[in-house]
């Protein structure tokens, strides 16, 4: 949201049809309302800090970079900083993801085959205990 904001910003489109823009793209139903009430509450005069921060969707440190971004006249390359900021985040996120479920999921598949190995066995076992013996 805040790369596409950012983007739509720094190429000259106003804050309110980006936000109607990125409402309609997000893809995301429950998050294109939420925007939607942020672009409401903006057209009344407020900044675009305000209602994200009543919101309480973001992290409190996106938000006062926003706010400092609007402060300062450098919106857009705040939202893309922190966008950027917030990739690299959920990289991160997704890379410890992943590396905590890899051994996880080797420890299944490894019990799948140790029970499959066992059935096998103890089958074979039953099957010769219960077959006769020829004694000569």
């Amino acid at each position: 949201m805040r790369g596409t904001l950012g983007t739509l910003a720094r190429s000259g489109v106003s804050l309110l049809p980006a936000l109607k823009i990125v409402e309609t793209t997000i893809g995301n139903l429950v998050l294109g309302k939420l925007i939607a009430q942020v672009a409401e509450e903006t057209r009344g005069g407020d900044s675009l800090a305000a209602p994200l921060r009543k919101l309480g969707i973001f992290p409190k440190t996106v938000v006062q970079m926003i706010a400092v971004g609007e402060e300062s006249g450098m919106l857009p390359e705040m939202l893309l900083k922190v966008a950027d900021i917030e990739e690299r985040h959920m990289r991160a996120h997704t890379k410890t993801m992943i590396s905590l479920l890899a051994p996880a999921l080797i420890l299944v598949v490894g019990a799948m085959v140790g029970f499959m190995v066992i059935a096998l066995f103890a089958a074979h076992l039953q099957h010769e205990s219960s077959s006769p013996t020829i004694r000569t």
